[in-house]
């Protein structure tokens, strides 16, 4: 991007922010202020509350990176996901695009933190966790609610949460039940069939014995796009319903017992997307319903290079499904989901079910808690999807019938959780962690070709196989004070993990020749048998030195270690032989080691300026191995020879990232706020592999470029000033103005094409008192098209185009200006 472009970005956006802070300022800086107003000392008084290290510690004495969320702070943001968090996390991507198959939805979501992105579409860097409790599926939470606050925890967090958080953790805090009866309503509405209700009721039911707290929530939207194929219809719609209880129980005053269980459920539309091709193309019938946006040619393929255009006029587009499609649609062989479940037409369906249960126990007098948490979660999903986002199902004669590139995908994941842990904090200079952990996690998914979704010996999809983790752990985490001043934190997890890959239902058969390449045991395997295992076994340790200076400033360095589960490239089991010889010479087998990261860290928290201003300083470096990378070969097989390819995972990756992260917290004046925050990323690319975009460019290993999905640079900017309105009745007025900024993301590892710089503004001015808030707000004020993320395709249509050389991309888009009102009673 041209320096001037990056200019006007941030100046756009931070001019707003200013203007906003010098009007407010300027208007009364010493205004009287109501009791409502009062509590913004809070914020600046270092009391924050964060369970990082799975105890309560301030936020400004833990000696790591995070940056927490109140559930206030995410209301006054319109927090609604984890995509909107990120956008306020400088050095935070979630991206909900799948990197095959065209694909930008709510079935999936990439989570990266500091540069560190998942490189396959079944691999987190970062894992979900609510009150400590892992949420495997990185999709399960889509919808925030009402939490006490979440905290987004940087850098290597094995010791404590465990498996995949090789980049970081996130964990959502819930909020307890109130010591007396309350609730409150809350609603927004907004253009576009914008809507958003909350109904939250806590209380006693047993005096101090036992609490409770519910949450019912329903929220959705119609997209900001039309769909070119047919412009009565809008792409992106989508609702949500949330439903969560949470049981406290204290039946003495050391034992305490928390039952927390919530449901979600995602319909929506065909999504938001669109199709940047670097090719004409025409139908069957000669319409034309794809233009070239083509600006180079790279190794004799013409591709689209720099910033990305904007769509052409024939995007963003879905097919419109025919009636034989939508009657196929009911047929319920090869599903995982009862047809009556999932989506009737364009869009997706998804379910999650969460349950857990935390047991505290104190030990008299002694120090120490033992501490239990169980866990349970399901979620599936559903969907059908226009694969090649080009509007028309006429192409060629094998998708007669007007099936056209619609693809049928269920999947279903489960899994347990029970952890153990004693912990010592007796006042003294030791503090100490230690306990053990297991999981037990399984997924299947099930795929209908793009071909069309037409009944082929008997089946509508293809069910993969189970894919299964066991995975037990011992951590611990041992303190010790050396003095006001020093101290010295060893943590560490050895983790065992066992995965495996089961036979679908149509079986597995693998034949001696291939058996003895790979090293696997030949024969008939049936549906569930176990075809393939591998454990895996790794220690991960941490060591931090803090220093406090004084009782405002706090030092640390840090040295972590990361480890990610292997994978399995099962589709070698079933190749035909002459595709074995050409996995050989590249050293690819059936078993793909885990990842692993070194990460060295410094940081600076604190106060000052009579704690008017807090301070969060972190610089990284870290070294990125054995990353896993997809890649593609081909080969010939058969008389005459016939070209054949597959794809595989290997080790083949190497990554140095480094980079520096500031959160600022500035109270102004009394009532008048302002919150800056800002990273730099630079993850260098030492070696890595990608058969698509090798075939594109010729090039291979891509060292020294930067990693695709990963905004170098990003930024957050807010003003908050809240004065009396009217004093006698505790009324006050409060304006915000939030500014997020992401430097645009390369596509894939070529670094050819990035998206533009997404800048975002967002504008709130109400009223509120201690019990009714009021407020008018702007999102995406200046009504920018910039996309989300932009990743790297081969079209899927027609047929006569190679699926081996990308000839385009597919853009995640963006919700567009929106105005609404929102506003909350309590009671």
């Amino acid at each position: 991007m041209k320096k001037s472009a990056f200019r006007k970005s941030m100046f756009q956006g931070l001019s707003s922010v200013a203007m906003c802070t010098a009007f407010l300022a300027s208007g009364g800086v010493e205004a009287q202020t109501s009791q409502t107003a009062v509590g913004e000392d809070e914020v600046y008084s270092g009391e924050i509350l964060v369970t990082a290290r799975r105890k309560e510690e301030n936020l400004l004495d833990t000696p790591v990176a995070i940056a927490a969320f109140s559930g206030d702070e995410l209301a006054a943001r319109n927090i609604v996901n984890l995509q909107d968090l990120s956008q306020s996390v400088p050095g935070a991507n979630v991206v909900n695009q799948a990197s095959n198959g065209g694909r930008s939805d709510r079935s999936f979501q990439a989570i990266s933190l500091r540069g560190i992105a998942p490189t396959t579409g079944n691999l987190q860097t970062v894992s979900v966790f609510i009150d400590g409790v892992p949420v495997s599926s990185p999709v399960a939470l889509q919808t925030i609610t009402s939490p006490e606050r979440i905290e987004i925890i940087k850098g290597p967090q094995s010791a404590y949460f465990g498996r995949q958080t090789f980049a970081g953790a996130i964990n959502v805090v819930n909020k307890l039940p109130s010591e007396e009866l309350t609730g409150s309503i809350s609603g927004m509405v907004g253009t576009r069939a914008n809507y958003d209700a909350i109904v939250e009721l806590s209380g006693p039911i047993l005096g101090e014995k036992l609490g409770f707290r519910v949450v019912a929530r329903a929220n959705g939207k119609h997209g900001s796009y039309k769909n070119y194929a047919d412009p009565n219809t809008t792409l992106g719609n989508q609702t949500t319903k949330t439903g969560s209880l949470l049981l406290v129980a204290k039946p003495t005053e050391n034992f305490t017992a928390k039952l927390f269980g919530f449901m979600v459920e995602n319909k929506d539309g065909a999504p938001a997307q669109g199709l940047i091709s670097a090719t004409t193309i025409r139908d069957d019938s000669g319409a034309l319903v794809s233009i070239s946006q083509s600006n180079c040619v790279v190794n004799g393929n013409p591709f689209i290079c720099g910033t990305a255009p904007k769509l052409s006029p024939y995007t963003p587009a879905q097919s419109i499904p025919t009636p034989s499609f939508l009657a196929s649609l009911r047929n319920p062989a090869g599903r995982l989901i009862d047809p009556a479940d999932g989506p009737q037409n364009l869009g997706l369906v998804s379910r999650t079910y969460h349950a857990h249960l935390g047991l505290d126990w104190e030990i008299g007098d002694t120090g120490l808690t033992v501490s239990s948490l169980t866990g349970y979660n399901k979620t599936w999903y559903s969907e059908v999807a226009d694969s090649d986002n080009l509007g028309s199902t006429n192409f060629d004669a094998a998708n007669a019938g007007g099936y056209g590139a619609f693809v049928l995908i269920d999947s279903v994941q489960r899994d347990y959780s029970q952890e153990l842990r004693v912990t010592l904090e007796n006042g003294g200079p030791f503090h100490a962690t230690v306990g053990a952990s297991y999981l037990d996690m399984k997924s299947q998914g099930s795929f209908g070709p793009n071909s069309g979704l037409r009944v082929n010996n008997g089946l509508l999809m293809n069910a993969s196989g189970k894919s299964g983790a066991r995975t037990f752990g011992a951590f611990f985490g041992l303190g010790y004070d050396i003095s006001e001043k020093f101290s010295v934190n060893f943590d560490g997890r050895y983790q065992v993990d066992r995965i495996a890959s089961y036979a679908g239902p149509a079986g597995t058969t693998i034949s001696a020749g291939n058996a003895q390449i790979l090293g696997v045991t030949p024969g008939r395997y049936e549906y569930d048998d176990k075809v393939v295992g591998a454990v895996y076994k790794n220690f991960a340790p941490r060591v931090i030195v803090q220093y406090k200076p004084n009782t405002d400033t706090m030092m640390y360095a840090s040295y972590s270690k990361g480890i990610n589960p292997g994978v399995f490239n099962t589709t070698l089991l079933t190749q035909r032989p002459e595709a074995l010889p050409v996995a050989q010479a590249n050293n690819i087998g059936v078993v793909v080691s885990p990842e692993k990261l070194d990460n060295y860290e410094v940081g600076f928290k604190g106060t000052t300026l009579d704690n008017k201003l807090t301070y969060q300083i972190a610089a990284f470096y870290a070294l990125w191995t054995n990353q896993i990378n997809q890649q593609q070969f081909r080969y010939t097989s058969g008389t005459p020879a016939t070209e054949f390819s597959f794809v595989v995972s290997s080790n083949t990756g190497r990554t140095v990232l480094k980079g520096a992260e500031i959160d600022l917290g500035f109270r102004l004046a009394r009532g008048l706020t302002l919150d800056l925050g800002g990273a730099y990323i630079d993850s260098e690319i030492s070696n890595a592999a990608n058969g698509p975009i090798s075939n594109l460019t010729g090039l291979f290993g891509f060292k020294g470029n930067q990693t695709p999905l990963v905004s170098k640079w990003s930024g957050t900017a807010a003003v908050e000033y809240v004065t009396a309105l009217i004093p006698q009745k505790n009324v006050d007025l409060i304006g915000r103005v939030d500014f997020t900024y992401k430097s645009g993301a390369y596509a894939d590892i070529s670094n050819l094409l990035k998206g533009p710089d997404v800048t975002n503004v967002n504008v709130t001015l109400g009223v509120q008192t201690e019990r009714f808030s009021l407020q008018g707000f702007v999102t995406n004020l200046f009504n920018s098209e910039a996309y989300y993320s932009l990743i790297t395709q081969t079209l899927s249509a027609p047929a006569a185009f190679t699926r081996t050389v990308p000839s385009g991309a597919y853009a995640q888009l963006r919700d567009l200006r929106t105005f609404g009102l929102k506003g909350s009673i309590k009671f």
